[in-house]
């Protein structure tokens, strides 16, 4: 240990006899207490030690105390990694979110995730349509005549709904229609003002 100049030497002399030196009960004030004797022991006899060590021109002196022996076996602690961030999951999954980052001309690029849903949908619609294919395949004679049918009276009541509509319009007189023409705006009108 090397001797200390200027105000550190000074200041760190002025607040080792404030220290309490009692030890209080437990592992933790034992080293405390430890800690402030050293902090004394060291501030005021780091000189003579010095002296004394030039002059013999031997090995440094050897711990006089249990105590001294102490010091130096305590272990100083290290700082805790993060397991989160030591894991490899994590490291893997924090390259791969800085690999799938939007960046630059790269922004039209649908996720993944975006990607693997329209795929899949898409593959349900073609799945969907095959099946109807085959169930279209499979009829038999009877069925597809009586599909045709089915179809041929829906389109044909669609037309007599639409006939019907059409003769109702034009069995009323003009000046009806022109009125109900007339209401149809003046209530979009007013649905328009009070929006």
């Amino acid at each position: 240990m090397g001797v200390t100049y200027g105000k550190k030497s000074e200041h760190h002399l002025q607040l080792s006899p404030t220290r309490s030196t009692t030890p209080l009960n437990g592992t933790a004030s034992a080293h405390s207490g430890l800690l402030s004797e050293q902090d004394g022991e060291q501030g005021q006899g780091q000189c003579a030690e010095d002296k004394e060590h030039g002059k013999s021109g031997g090995s440094p002196p050897q711990p006089e105390s249990q105590e001294e022996e102490g010091r130096d076996l305590i272990i100083q602690p290290k700082k805790r990694l993060n397991p989160v961030r030591v894991s490899k999951s994590h490291q893997e999954l924090h390259r791969e979110l800085r690999m799938t980052h939007k960046r630059g001309p790269c922004l039209e690029v649908k996720p993944e995730l975006q990607r693997v849903l329209e795929q899949r949908n898409w593959e349900q619609g073609m799945k969907q349509r095959r099946e109807a294919e085959e169930e279209k395949k499979n009829r038999s004679p009877l069925q597809q005549e009586l599909f045709k049918r089915h179809q041929r009276l829906e389109e044909l009541e669609r037309e007599l709904k639409a006939q019907q509509q059409q003769e109702g319009l034009q069995s009323s007189p003009e000046f009806i229609r022109v009125k109900e023409s007339l209401r149809r705006t003046t209530i979009l009108d007013v649905g328009e003002k009070v929006v």
